[in-house]
């Protein structure tokens, strides 16, 4: 078992905000691209959003971690909502609404719980004084 320690390094914030907008920016590129080089930019934002994640969640220390866990999981409540809108299904549109604004409400709790800001928590600022 590897046991990792929380881990950060100075720029890390712009190098999070960089990959975003490459992503953000592939995405809407691949919009206009052809279907031939579609394939290769979705698995270029896909490689990139796991870099992303790992970037964003590496810096956490453990007091931190249900702040993540509970963005994480908006995050998904979100991507729900966003399906049940896709697929014209209603109970999981609504499914989708109620787990996304439950982990939002929850986050902004613990973040005052914390004494730390959401925008912190939304650039990954964790375990920083």
């Amino acid at each position: 078992m590897v046991k990792l320690k929380d881990f950060s390094f100075p720029g890390q914030h712009i190098m999070n905000l960089v990959v975003m907008a490459l992503i953000l920016g592939l995405a809407g590129y691949m919009i206009a691209a052809s279907p031939a080089q579609t394939i290769t930019f979705f698995y270029i934002i896909v490689i990139l959003s796991v870099v992303y994640g790992v970037m964003f969640v590496l810096p956490i220390g453990g007091a931190h971690m249900p702040v993540v866990i509970s963005l994480l999981n908006s995050f998904t409540g979100v991507a729900a909502a966003c399906g049940g809108f896709l697929y014209d299904n209603k109970v999981m549109l609504t499914g989708g609404i109620l787990v996304g604004a439950a982990g939002t409400l929850l986050t902004i709790l613990m973040c005052k719980a914390m004494n730390r800001s959401l925008k912190n928590v939304l650039i990954g600022s964790f375990g920083r004084e």
